[in-house]
């Protein structure tokens, strides 16, 4: 920044000698350092607070986070664990699953639990004048109710065809009113019907004698034996005996 001021000769010293070394009308050429705006000084002073607060965080954040990992590490390994549920009274039906083979009649269990127990007084009380209703589907028939009594195998009816049946809407119900007094936990049990458990067949026919002794086999006392089994069967408080025999191989150590 330039600032020119103007002075009379006379004023250059105070003798306002001739000599002056300003000639008249002369001027002072001078360079002024403009000061920095205070928009500026705030500018600066922010930028230091705010590398100040930069270098407190990096000397700090070590810390915190090695604080925060043995924090996380005490929680993951808790000294004990106490788990407490209140259950109120319930119509529980068991399995919650079901596979029958085919042609055989199968079952699930329907209990009304009360304070942990089937034989509780909240239990018993909800037991008088009641029954178990339940909904089978499924592809061999139209859906069909099955009736049952509480805390007893809710039976159902063989299933002729293989496939998945369900049993559902499964509650227990006033016997004089006909409302609905609990639904049953769950409410829906999945059926599935597959084909027989075990497929056996047996085949045998008498060999001849010169199949007998192209297979070596030499009947003898050396080699077989006969043995008499008798089973008495009791009926109606008399013993039946029933008497076979059975011819076997003897075999030697």
């Amino acid at each position: 920044m330039k600032a020119v001021a103007f002075l009379n000769a006379s004023s250059a010293r105070p003798g306002g000698a001739a000599g002056s070394s300003l000639a008249e009308g002369g001027y002072i050429e001078a360079t002024l350092a403009a000061a920095d705006p205070p928009s500026t000084r705030t500018n600066h002073h922010t930028l230091a607070l705010n590398f100040k607060i930069f270098r407190v965080f990096c000397g700090w954040f070590p810390l915190l986070c090695f604080v925060a990992l043995r924090s996380s590490s005490s929680l993951a390994a808790p000294l004990t664990t106490l788990e407490y549920r209140i259950i109120g009274t319930q119509l529980r039906v068991s399995p919650a699953t079901l596979s029958v083979p085919k042609g055989i009649p199968g079952s699930v269990l329907v209990e009304l639990i009360g304070g942990g127990s089937t034989n509780g007084p909240a239990a018993s009380a909800l037991t008088d004048g009641v029954y178990v209703e339940a909904t089978l589907r499924g592809p061999a028939f139209p859906a069909r109710k099955v009736i049952g009594q509480v805390n007893a195998a809710l039976l159902l009816p063989p299933i002729p065809l293989v496939g998945d049946y369900e049993l559902n809407d499964i509650k227990l119900v006033d016997a004089a009113t006909g409302a609905t007094r609990m639904e049953g936990n769950p409410n829906r049990v999945p059926i599935h019907i597959f084909d027989d458990v075990l497929i056996s067949r047996v085949a045998s026919r008498p060999l001849t004698l010169a199949e007998i002794q192209e297979k070596g086999i030499v009947i003898d006392d050396a080699n077989f034996r006969a043995v008499e089994f008798e089973i008495g069967f009791v009926l109606d408080g008399k013993t039946i005996p029933v008497r076979f025999l059975v011819v076997g191989p003897t075999f030697k150590k």
